[in-house]
């Protein structure tokens, strides 16, 4: 994980690249920003997760843990959140 400026094409783009082997297989939630991995030398398999709930809750669940958890953790340090 990392915290980004924003989330919009530019650092989605400049992360990817950072993190990950151009060829590899990237799975995304559907997201437009994701739309044009396969143009530039990735995999891409979307899964949008509203029309198959089943398969997306699946392939996402360490995703929605590691997120659960941290979420919980940043609780215990600021309740506020």
């Amino acid at each position: 994980m990392e915290v980004v400026e924003s989330l919009n094409q530019k650092t989605t783009d400049e992360f990817v690249h950072k993190h990950v082997a151009p060829g590899s297989k990237v799975t995304t939630d559907g997201l437009a920003l994701y739309a044009e991995l396969n143009k530039v030398g990735y995999q891409h398999e979307r899964i949008i997760i509203n029309k198959n709930k089943k398969q997306g809750l699946e392939t996402f669940k360490w995703v929605h843990t590691i997120v659960s958890n941290a979420k919980a953790g940043m609780r215990r340090y600021f309740p506020w959140t």
